[in-house]
């Protein structure tokens, strides 16, 4: 079972990682963001609206719902904690 959890957080990874590039318009020179990689300040840089658009966008990709108080916690969230994040959050 644990081995599926892990396949599932790769792919909600996998998925985050390409919402991201596209939607950010990533340089194809630059490095790709990684799992330890910080949505927020010290990281991807987004700020809070850009923060509650990539919400938005994980709630229409994931079919998940979340919460406004949640949507500022995803600023402080790295790439692999979000993903961990949207899985739990697609089991309920």
């Amino acid at each position: 079972m644990e081995s599926r959890t892990a396949a599932q957080e790769i792919t909600t990874l996998d998925k985050l990682v390409k919402m991201i590039l596209v939607g950010l318009e990533w340089p194809s020179d630059g490095a790709p963001p990684g799992p330890d990689t910080r949505i927020g300040e010290g990281g991807l840089g987004l700020d809070s609206l850009m923060v509650v658009e990539l919400a938005l966008d994980i709630e229409e990709q994931f079919d998940v719902e979340i919460d406004e108080e949640e949507m500022f916690e995803i600023g402080g969230m790295t790439l692999a904690g979000l993903a961990k994040f949207v899985d739990t959050r697609a089991e309920d």
